[in-house]
């Protein structure tokens, strides 16, 4: 059945239906639907773009264009990244000062135990007297120097 011939008779059977519920029912746009109720014959269909297929691709060459080498002589080649990326962020942190273990964890976003197990390794692990006889663990710059010198 023609297109028009469907709004038509969706149109006779409810006309006091609006031109969204229309629409819906009869697979037509607004303006098809505003055409017909006008008594005017709607546009021909636009013809749907066909699938184009991608361009192609553009020969593959053996140095691919633009790209900065790094020379490798004289550097030490990893197969892998190296684990130890907290190195960086303790000795980020600001000299002279102490960070409590859960605070700078929970900021950090990893555990305390993971935070304590790389702090003791880089040196950077102490202990300060909260009250007396409580010890609480808190987190330093590496070069901070440790003892009564601070």
């Amino acid at each position: 059945m023609e297109l028009t011939a469907r709004i038509k008779k969706c149109l006779q059977r409810h006309p006091e239906w609006e031109n969204r519920r229309v629409a819906k029912s009869t697979g037509a746009t607004f303006g098809e639907i505003e055409a017909v109720r006008r008594g005017t014959s709607p546009a021909p269909p636009r013809a749907e773009p066909a699938f184009a297929p991608p361009p192609p691709a553009a020969s593959l060459s053996i140095h691919p264009p633009k790209v900065k080498a790094i020379p490798l002589s004289g550097v030490h080649l990893l197969s892998k990244k190296p684990v130890d990326l907290m190195k960086g962020r303790l000795y980020g942190l600001e000299r002279g000062m102490g960070y409590p273990v859960a605070d700078l964890a929970r900021a950090w976003g990893v555990s305390e135990e993971t935070l304590k197990y790389h702090a003791k390794n880089h040196k950077a692990l102490a202990y300060v007297e909260a009250t007396p006889g409580e010890y609480v663990p808190i987190v330093v710059h590496p070069e901070t120097p440790k003892g009564d010198s601070l």
